[in-house]
C-alpha cells in the first residue's frame, strides 16, 4: 500500500548533473543511428573490420530518393533534391561534427539547431514520395525541444554578455531541455491514444478484429520487402479466430498512451509506465515487425533512467545501518 501511495505523488524527479550527461550522450548516439539507418547493426563489423565498419557508420549513404512527386511539409515551398547532391558529403560532415558537438554539451543552438534543420528536411524528402511514416517522430520532438530549451534560458535573463553565453552554452540549464524532452515524448504518446478514439469516432476498440487485418498486412510487407515472416504469426491466426481478444489485447495499449502524462509524476511512476509502453512495443515487434526502435531508447534513456535507478539504490543501501 505504501508503494502504491507512492507512485502517485507528484515529485517530478530532479536529475543530477551527470544523469543529464549520460541522457545527452545516448541521445546522440540514438540521433547518429537515425541518420545512419541504424549504426548499431554494425557494432560486429566494426570490430572485425574496423575500416568498413567505419565507413558504414560514418559515412552513410545520401537518401536514395531524387525527386519529391507528392510533396510534404517544407517540400511544398523549397526544392529538397540537394540534401543528396554534391553537398551530401559536407552537409554529412556538419551533421557528424553538430552530433558530436552536442554530446559535448558545446554551442548547443548552433548544434541542435543545424540537427533539426537537417532532420526537417530529409525526413520531409523521404515523405514527399507518397507515403507516410513517424518511426522518427519522437527523435524529431527532442531535437526541437531541447533547441527550445537551449534558447530559452538566456534569452529569459538577458544579463551582460548573454549572446555569448548563449552562444557558447556558458551556464545552461540542461535540467530544462531534458524536462521539454519528457514532456514532448508524453505528448507525443497521449496525442496518438487521443487521435486513435477521435479518427475512429470512438469505435477503436469495438473495430478491434479488423487490426489483425493490418497485422497480416504488415506480415506480408515484410516477408515481400525482407524475405522473412515475423514470428507472430500464429498468434495473428489466433486472434483472428477470437475477435474478442483483440480487443482485449489492444486495450493495455490504448490505456498506456492515453494515461502516459503520468510517467511526469515522480521515478517510480515514470519507471514503470516506460517499461509499459516498451513491453507493448515488444509486442507489436514480434507480431508486425514493427518495433518503433527510436522510441524505445527514448523511453529506457529518459524515464527508465537505469543509471539513476542503480546510484539511488546503491546511496540507499549505503546508508542503512551495520547489523551485528
Amino acid at each position: 500500500m505504501k508503494f502504491l501511495r507512492s507512485i502517485f505523488v507528484w515529485d517530478p524527479p530532479v536529475f543530477a548533473g551527470w544523469e543529464l550527461t549520460i541522457m545527452r550522450v545516448l541521445f546522440a548516439g540514438l540521433l547518429l543511428n537515425f541518420f545512419s539507418n541504424g549504426w548499431w547493426n554494425f557494432l560486429p563489423e566494426l570490430l572485425t573490420s574496423p575500416a568498413e565498419g567505419f565507413r558504414h557508420i560514418f559515412l552513410f549513404p545520401p537518401p536514395t530518393v531524387t525527386s519529391q512527386p507528392h510533396p510534404h511539409g517544407i517540400a511544398n515551398w523549397f526544392d529538397l533534391s540537394f540534401i543528396r547532391g554534391d553537398m551530401f558529403p559536407v552537409l554529412r560532415g556538419l551533421l557528424l561534427v553538430s552530433i558530436g558537438l552536442y554530446a559535448a554539451g558545446l554551442v548547443l543552438p548552433l548544434s541542435l539547431g543545424y540537427i533539426l534543420w537537417f532532420m526537417v528536411c530529409l525526413v520531409s524528402l523521404r515523405l514527399s514520395q507518397g507515403y507516410t511514416g513517424h518511426s522518427g517522430q519522437v527523435v524529431g520532438l527532442g531535437v526541437l525541444a531541447q533547441w527550445l530549451g537551449c534558447l530559452a534560458g538566456p534569452l529569459w535573463k538577458r544579463e551582460p554578455g548573454w549572446w555569448r553565453a548563449w552562444l557558447l552554452s556558458r551556464g545552461v540549464d540542461f535540467a530544462l531541455p531534458a524536462r521539454l524532452t519528457r514532456e514532448a515524448v508524453v505528448a507525443a504518446y497521449v496525442v496518438a491514444g487521443v487521435t486513435k478514439l477521435i479518427a475512429s469516432r470512438g469505435r477503436w476498440l469495438s473495430e478491434a478484429p479488423n487490426f489483425v487485418l493490418q497485422m497480416q498486412k504488415a506480415s506480408d510487407e515484410t516477408w515481400y520487402s525482407l524475405a522473412f515472416r515475423p514470428n507472430g504469426e500464429g498468434v495473428q491466426a489466433w486472434l483472428l479466430a477470437h475477435p474478442w481478444a483483440c480487443m482485449l489485447f489492444l486495450l493495455p495499449g490504448l490505456l498506456l498512451e492515453q494515461a502516459a502524462f503520468l510517467m511526469l509524476f515522480n521515478r517510480r511512476m515514470s519507471a514503470l509506465f516506460a517499461l509499459g509502453l516498451v513491453s507493448f512495443h515488444l509486442v507489436l515487434a514480434y507480431l508486425m515487425n514493427l518495433s518503433f526502435l527510436q522510441n524505445q531508447v527514448a523511453l529506457w534513456v529518459y524515464f527508465i533512467n537505469v543509471p539513476g535507478w542503480l546510484v539511488l539504490w546503491l546511496r540507499e543501501r549505503g546508508s542503512q545501518p551495520e547489523r551485528s
